[in-house]
């Protein structure tokens, strides 16, 4: 797919942002599933595992999957849509997982079973979103793909390094600015602003 020189810009602006809104909102789950799991280095072993993991599954699966398709920028704004609709709604699942770990520690307090529930819940509430945004990556590469291979390769190195650096002012921002001055809640509505920049551009 051949892109105007203004088109490619607002392209690497959506993935940039994508990073941003990804990290936010992985920062403050982090945050939320620490209150829920403990903050055990085992606790924070399996957050990191279920969000790395669901990462490494979307990004196999997207890329086994979207290569088949024609270049389109549909399955990629259905992604972002997806990963927006579970941002702005996790709260009220943390809520839920919360509950549901309260009901079942004392049960299983002292038990094996406990980090089982632990790693459960943790999985549960990450792996999916974690899903969405590894698959990200693959589908815009396939929506946009360039019939020139050595333009198609730059285009994916661009792409991944303003992601990445999106990826990282969000880590910044949501661990030093937004979630020491407004709370986990806000800072995953600044999360979803930042999706819906996506979401509106993508055309």
């Amino acid at each position: 797919m051949s892109l105007s020189p203004l088109q490619l810009a607002l392209l690497y602006f959506i993935f940039f942002a994508s990073g941003v809104s990804s990290l936010i909102s992985e920062i403050t789950w982090n945050r939320m599933l620490v209150l829920i799991v403990g903050n055990t280095i085992t606790a924070t072993s399996m957050i990191v595992a279920a969000f790395m993991g669901g990462l490494a599954a979307g990004s196999y699966w997207g890329g086994r999957t979207f290569s088949k398709l024609r270049p389109s920028l549909i399955p990629y704004s259905f992604l972002e849509a997806c990963i927006g609709f579970y941002v702005i709604l996790s709260p009220l699942f943390f809520n839920l997982f919360a509950n549901l770990f309260a009901e079942l520690a004392p049960a299983f307090a002292g038990s094996t079973i406990l980090p089982l529930v632990r790693l459960a819940i943790t999985f549960a509430s990450l792996f999916a979103p974690a899903f969405l945004m590894g698959a990200t990556f693959p589908a815009i590469i396939a929506g946009t793909a360039h019939a020139d291979p050595k333009a198609r390769a730059s285009r994916t190195g661009y792409l991944y390094s303003i992601n990445t650096i999106g990826a990282a002012l969000g880590c910044l921002g949501a661990g030093y600015l937004l979630l020491p001055r407004v709370g986990s809640q806000q800072t995953l509505v600044w999360a979803f602003l930042f999706n819906q920049v996506i979401k509106n551009n993508k055309n």
